[in-house]
């Protein structure tokens, strides 16, 4: 595929492990995609099922379909930097390998990118071929976010891997995934940072919803991510409201230290604005879920 002004290239970046049970799925909807200058990247993270053998059939039939192996098992988060860095398009696309995209996810994204650093879509979750009656914006209080405000998403991701879209050049400006970290979350976060990030508010993915996905095996603690990501995002030069980041580690220090919960919970009622600044649920909702987030 030839790049042009109107059409710059696009990578999928798909990662796979043992996941024969239902890539062919989402394979056929990646190679249909309606946005016509796509490569896909796959990487397999030492699979011992039959995943290697369906993404080499798919390399022969496609030509912009490359497949690499790792040489030992590199885990979730680093799987997808390798994968990453082997992508050539001005734009990356982030595909698990278990979901379904619909066929014009790319051409609806590559359309309203704009200006920003990133655009993530909305996704229906849906079980075992049953749908989920709900949007996948309501598993948390943000409906969709457009700005450049990195502490909206200190308690809550939406920009969630498998509806992701990113320039290239953005992930060349990225500091190393803190420990304890889903790499989606610190995209969202640095994309907020150093540019705008904004939402194409459509159903553009089918996520589906199992016992042996990624993020249901591997569970990060919340806690422990928060503190995290504090102390990376202090690290961000020109970092806009330093005042609150330094006031957010004092409140965890605190609890990490002393078994205080209270101050870092105050913390977060008085910053609630900010925190749930798209939230539409009652203070008592808030409230509980604050309790939830922080063990109060």
């Amino acid at each position: 595929m030839v790049e042009t002004k109107n059409t710059p290239l696009v990578s999928i970046a798909l990662c796979t492990y043992n996941g024969e049970k239902y890539l062919v799925e989402q394979l056929q909807s990646l190679v249909h995609q309606t946005y016509p200058n796509v490569e896909i990247i796959a990487v397999d993270d030492c699979s011992s099922d039959g995943t290697v053998d369906i993404l080499k059939d798919y390399e022969k039939k496609y030509p912009f379909f490359k497949v690499h192996t790792n040489p030992h098992n590199l885990g979730w988060d680093k799987n997808f930097e390798r994968c990453i860095s082997l992508c050539n398009g001005e734009f990356i696309a982030i595909s698990d390998q278990d979901d379904i995209w619909e066929v014009n996810k790319l051409e609806r994204q590559v359309s309203q990118i704009g200006d920003n650093l990133l655009i993530y879509c909305n996704s229906k979750a849906f079980c075992e071929g049953k749908p989920i009656k709900r949007k996948k914006h309501a598993f948390h209080p943000h409906k969709g976010y457009d700005g450049n405000d990195p502490r909206v998403f200190l308690y809550f991701n939406v920009a969630s891997g498998h509806n992701l879209l990113f320039r290239k050049e953005f992930t060349q400006k990225l500091d190393p995934i803190p420990q304890g970290c889903y790499y989606d979350w610190w995209y969202a976060i640095t994309a907020t940072h150093l540019g705008k990030i904004t939402c194409c508010d459509e159903v553009l993915v089918k996520h589906r919803i199992h016992r042996e996905s990624a993020t249901a095996v591997v569970k990060v603690p919340r806690s422990g991510m928060l503190s995290s990501l504090t102390k990376a995002i202090l690290r961000f030069p020109e970092l806009k409201h330093r005042d609150f980041y330094e006031k957010l580690l004092k409140a965890q220090i605190k609890r990490e230290t002393k078994g205080r919960n209270f101050p870092l919970f105050w913390f977060t009622l008085t910053h609630m604005k900010v925190l749930y600044t798209t939230d539409s649920k009652s203070l008592f909702s808030k409230l509980n879920h604050m309790r939830k987030i922080l063990h109060y």
